[in-house]
């Protein structure tokens, strides 16, 4: 079977699928603290995160402009993040591989020590908001699906505050663990942004 198993937009995951997912497998993977890092089926459950940071909404908005940029701050403090395609653009999309820096066997979802996803743009508004829709790839469809992921960026005094939010969130993350990997991820972006400030 190949390694790539994404789903068409909207595709949703059946309950059937769900249970035939290894229940080990989900109990190691949910304590990851990365938004995009799902587990089991995804299902209509929303939740938001928000930060305020110190800098401008032109200069949030250029961080996702970038591959470069976006190796930097995207990863979480356990992987590291090489950028596959790059056309940042409504429409555009990106293929990021997430590696573990530990190399620890049995992690990753694409392979044994990486997970790789596709995100597409179909909503853009510069300085304002970014739509993403966030597709992984697994041979076990109980780890692959679509996350839509909706970043909005509003000025407030002199800073910004950044909003972050997940429509079709997985039912096999605890919420105070997803909440904790988006918080991990803003705290990355504001860390990018605000160094020169």
């Amino acid at each position: 079977m190949s390694r790539q198993a994404t789903l068409s937009d909207g595709a949703q995951r059946t309950l059937t699928e769900c249970a035939a997912g290894s229940t080990e497998r989900k109990r190691t993977r949910r304590n990851i603290h990365h938004p995009w890092c799902v587990t089991g089926c995804m299902v209509e459950r929303v939740e938001s995160v928000r930060k305020r940071m110190q800098a401008s909404p032109e200069a949030i908005y250029q961080a996702f402009a970038e591959p470069g940029a976006m190796e930097r701050w995207l990863p979480p403090s356990n992987m590291t993040g090489e950028m596959l395609d790059f056309d940042f653009r409504e429409g555009g999309s990106y293929r990021m591989r997430l590696t573990y820096k530990d190399k620890q066997a049995g992690q990753g979802k694409t392979s044994e020590t990486s997970d790789e996803m596709e995100v597409r743009f179909p909503r853009l508004e510069p300085n304002h908001r970014i739509e993403q829709e966030v597709l992984f790839e697994s041979d076990d469809l109980a780890f692959a699906g679509t996350m839509r992921l909706i970043w909005t960026f509003e000025s407030e005094g002199n800073g910004v505050i950044v909003t972050v939010r997940a429509e079709n969130v997985p039912a096999g993350i605890q919420s105070e663990d997803h909440k904790a990997g988006i918080k991990s991820t803003l705290d990355n972006l504001a860390a990018f942004v605000e160094q020169d400030g």
